[in-house]
């Protein structure tokens, strides 16, 4: 009468399968499938930092702060719009999360052949990275990866597999 069964056993309710959220989600793995190898430095350098700091799980303001403050340092030409920096970070964090080995090898092949943009990237990612303190083991192991792939040199095999 109250809504409590003599037997002490509740109900079992089960979720229901939503069959367009699932269509959609697939549609969207395929495509970030595809985008994986897409992009150039920018993509690149997003990617390179939310990698490092991907096994904290968590954002910090310092980082946005730092990010902010080199966007307002670039030529106009290269400023890029919030709503497509936006867009830009949720795609790369995707990305890392679908195959995050995968992502991070294909770095290199986002970048220009310009060395000297490649390390201007690379010193701005250092600058954001810096901005909240220093990076743990993890996310220092991370860095010199990314460090490496940014230099043009082969990655050292089997160096990563936590990814």
């Amino acid at each position: 009468m109250i809504g409590l069964r003599a037997d002490g056993l509740s109900p079992t309710r089960r979720a229901e399968r939503d069959l367009a959220r699932e269509a959609i989600a697939k549609q969207t793995a395929a495509h970030l499938e595809q985008r994986i190898g897409e992009g150039g430095l920018l993509e690149a350098a997003v990617r390179a930092l939310i990698y490092v700091r991907l096994p904290e799980g968590k954002v910090d303001e310092r980082g946005f702060a730092a990010l902010k403050q080199i966007g307002t340092e670039l030529p106009p030409a290269k400023r890029i719009g919030f709503s497509k920096f936006k867009d830009v970070v949720k795609e790369q964090y995707l990305i890392l999360l679908l195959d995050t080995e995968r992502a991070i090898a294909v770095l290199p092949k986002l970048l220009p052949d310009d060395r000297r943009q490649c390390e201007e990237a690379l010193a701005l990612v250092r600058r954001v990275l810096a901005s909240r303190g220093a990076l743990p083991e993890e996310g220092s192991r991370r860095l010199e990866r990314v460090e490496t792939l940014f230099a043009g040199q082969a990655p050292v095999k089997g160096r990563d597999k936590a990814a």
